[in-house]
């Protein structure tokens, strides 16, 4: 049989099916007591389990004829006319003041829960009339498989609990001939034999086909409408899942980032103490142990790096794995909005740089503090160049603690902005761009504390060189110095191609994922650079346009 042909068959057993239990629902008989089954609470369970249980217990019900089955789609429109909001868990009274409402007999309601890995139904169905239970149940089931098994031991408890005693008996084997049926049906009919009919004329098969046969047909074709929508469902829960852990995965490691930072400023102040202390030591002045001074900074200034390096450094590795990974609809922004948090990421990379030059002003205007320490003459000559020295690392310093602050604020801000939003949606160049420039800082990270790291090797070799005791044999300043300053320059490098890419990455226009294609960018008309001249040099110019 085509494939066609048999969708074209499923969706007619669906529309039949549909038009009968329309109008089984809507034709009460006077002669059944009627029913209502609310919804299923849940406790530790996915949402679409207990859509399942009130499903099958509606359809195991309607199997017994003993009952009219009161519309779940009327139940919805009432609820929702009236303006009543059914509470999580409903109570004896709650489902009494429904079954008024209704002006059904009886109301069938409870939890699904997890216990032990076992799903856990617990069923009571109320006397509207009295107000009272006057039947309550709970069966389990080790997986979704076996939910069928046990709504039909529930549907067997209810029905011999609530109807009178001669009517148990016809009830009971109405559902047993029914499910009985749909099983030797299934089995029995000729799928050879239905294909052939179905190819000659889909119309004539529905009315040739047996009963049971096609009562196994629509049942298993509610079976697939049900388990369809069940897996939509449950692949709906697992996106949003990931969506959310995604989200504050990103956020946590934007917050290590920052961690990681204050202890890579810590291990550079703690750096530049040591190196005090070991010039006090080189030099005889023998205040408070200047030589456990010097461990202990060196030590704390050595650990502080470690934690720099597994903070900063690897939660950057975390962003570009992320960048690469992430949804398309996880952060929205206007198109200033994300304008301004390009520009912030910008500032965090920058912020990065003049951490490194702080560093490495701070050894020069220390080595000044150096020559003047142990100057033995021109005293106000050497007390200048070392004030002049160390102002730089202090503009460095001001400078990183403000492009941090203003990256951080600026992140907010970009998601905050009023108008209308758009997810930020990545092409497959944006997340390429993302993914390279986050590894690039990443990498800036460790050069730049290996570049610390030689430099303070090389002012310790430089102060024991110039003490009165002198370096004995060959001194190794000259190579780590030579050493730090590569790394140094190559870490600017590094993070100046890291904050390229990153800012291409996060305005580059893409139609998503799959797009490789040049998109011009559209955000140029939001953000825009100029330098011009001025007076005794030039200006820079950046005009953002907020809509």
């Amino acid at each position: 049989m085509s494939f066609n042909r048999y969708f074209i068959l499923t969706v007619l057993i669906i529309l039949v099916s549909f038009f009968e239990v329309s109008f089984l629902y809507s034709q009460e008989d006077p002669g059944k007591p009627s029913i209502v089954i609310v919804p299923m609470a849940a406790k530790d369970v996915p949402s679409y389990v207990p859509m399942i249980v009130e499903r099958l217990l509606a359809a195991k019900i309607d199997k017994t004829g003993a009952y009219f089955i009161f519309d779940r789609e009327v139940l919805d429109k009432i609820l929702s006319t009236n303006k009543i909001t059914l509470p999580e868990n409903i109570s004896d009274d709650v489902a009494a003041k429904i079954g008024q409402k209704l002006e059904v007999n009886n109301v069938l309601y409870g939890r699904v829960s997890e216990v032990n890995s076992e799903f856990v139904i617990h069923t009571k169905v109320l006397d509207t009339d009295t107000g009272s239970v006057i039947a309550e149940d709970t069966e389990k089931s080790k997986d979704l498989k076996g939910l069928d098994e046990a709504i039909s031991a529930l549907t067997r408890s209810i029905v011999k609990t609530v109807l009178p005693k001669e009517a148990v008996a016809e009830a009971v084997q109405t559902l047993d001939a029914a499910e009985q049926t749909d099983k030797q049906a299934a089995e029995e009919q000729s799928v050879s034999a239905f294909e052939k009919l179905v190819e000659e004329d889909p119309d004539k098969a529905l009315a040739a086909v047996s009963e049971p046969a096609r009562e196994a047909i629509k049942e298993q074709a509610r079976q697939e409408v049900v388990g369809e929508e069940v897996q939509n469902l449950f692949e709906e829960e697992k996106a949003n899942k990931r969506r959310v852990w995604q989200f504050w995965s990103m956020i946590g490691l934007e917050s290590s980032v920052q961690l990681g930072n204050l202890f890579g400023s810590s291990s550079i102040d703690l750096r530049l103490e040591s190196l005090l202390s070991w010039n006090n030591y080189m030099n005889g002045i023998f205040i408070d142990d200047p030589y456990r001074s010097y461990k202990d900074n060196l030590d704390k200034s050595q650990s502080d790096q470690v934690l720099n390096y597994v903070l900063t450094g690897g939660a950057n590795i975390g962003l570009a794995f992320a960048y690469k990974a992430m949804p398309d609809d996880l952060f929205s922004f206007t198109n200033a909005g994300r304008a301004v948090f390009a520009i912030s990421n910008l500032m965090q990379i920058s912020g990065y740089m003049a951490q490194t030059a702080t560093a490495q002003l701070g050894f020069y205007a220390q080595r000044k503090y150096f020559d003047y320490s142990t100057a033995t003459s021109n005293f106000t000559e050497k007390y200048e160049a070392y004030r002049t020295a160390y102002l730089w690392p202090m503009i460095a310093e001001y400078s990183r603690t403000g492009l941090w602050t203003l990256g951080i604020a600026g992140m907010v801000t970009a998601a905050l902005l009023p108008g209308d939003k758009t997810p930020m949606i990545l092409s497959d160049k944006s997340r390429k761009y993302l993914t390279w420039g986050q590894t690039l800082v990443s990498i800036g990270n460790f050069t730049s504390g290996m570049a610390i790291n030689f430099r303070g090797k090389a002012e310790e070799y430089w102060i024991s060189d110039n003490s009165p005791s002198g370096t004995i044999g060959d001194s190794s300043y000259l190579g780590n110095y030579i050493t730090s300053e590569v790394l140094y320059y190559s870490t600017y490098a590094i993070y100046l191609g890291g904050a390229v890419l990153t800012y291409m990455g996060l305005t580059h226009n893409g139609s998503g994922a799959g797009d490789n294609t040049t998109a011009a960018n559209s955000d140029s008309n939001n953000l825009s650079f100029a330098v011009v001249p001025a007076p005794g040099g030039i200006t820079a110019v950046a005009r953002l346009r907020l809509d």
